[in-house]
């Protein structure tokens, strides 16, 4: 979407590997999490991860495009319980750039696609401390990503509460920010060992 490159997932075991860190422990607090994604199939025959920290099939935070629908969903799970669930409507595109946001803000989860709120959901648990590295292209039983991910940024403040205007340049980072990644290295040619070297 921006600068040289993003990072290009091909849906099968594809992902970027973050380790784990205590700025992604939000608890209660605030946070956003914001990336531009664009996906070879908007209605995916099998549900396919765009994040994920997965400590084991009962601890676990996913946000995904779920199978044969439309439909991206935010999933936490703590001890095989449900804490915190919000599916909605994307309105996205094949082979089209489009803007998502998930956004903390008090008890308020929402998605914004394209700057527009798609659907919210109130809830006053926190988030879990999942023991694991953060995914970025996949999620739990192989829900890997098929397309291209870009400016993939974590905060710890609720960075829109309202529709908005997508951003339209790469983000540089303030003091909210926990982690930014401009995906602008380009992967080596003649190694093969790696389908992808984009942490920047």
């Amino acid at each position: 979407k921006f600068g040289a490159s993003s990072a290009a997932f091909d849906g099968t075991t594809d992902y970027l590997n973050v380790t784990d860190h205590a700025d992604f422990d939000f608890d209660a607090g605030d946070f956003t999490i914001d990336f531009w994604v664009k996906m070879v199939d908007a209605t995916p025959a099998s549900s396919q991860g765009f994040f994920s920290q997965h400590a084991n099939s009962t601890n676990r935070i996913q946000f995904v495009m779920n199978a044969g629908s439309n439909n991206m969903a935010l999933y936490v799970e703590v001890g095989g319980s449900t804490v915190v669930a919000l599916t909605v409507t994307t309105g996205m595109s094949d082979d089209t750039w489009h803007h998502v946001a998930l956004v903390r803000s008090g008890n308020d989860f929402d998605i914004y696609i394209d700057g527009l709120s798609k659907g919210s959901v109130t809830d006053v648990d926190d988030m879990p401390n999942i023991a694991a590295d953060l995914r970025i292209g996949t999620a739990k039983n192989n829900f890997d990503f098929n397309g291209n991910i870009d400016e993939y940024r974590i905060s710890d403040t609720a960075r829109w509460t309202s529709n908005f205007t997508p951003p339209t340049s790469e983000y540089t980072s303030d003091s909210n920010t926990k982690l930014l990644m401009h995906m602008n290295e380009k992967a080596a040619t003649s190694d093969t060992t790696n389908d992808t070297t984009l942490i920047s």
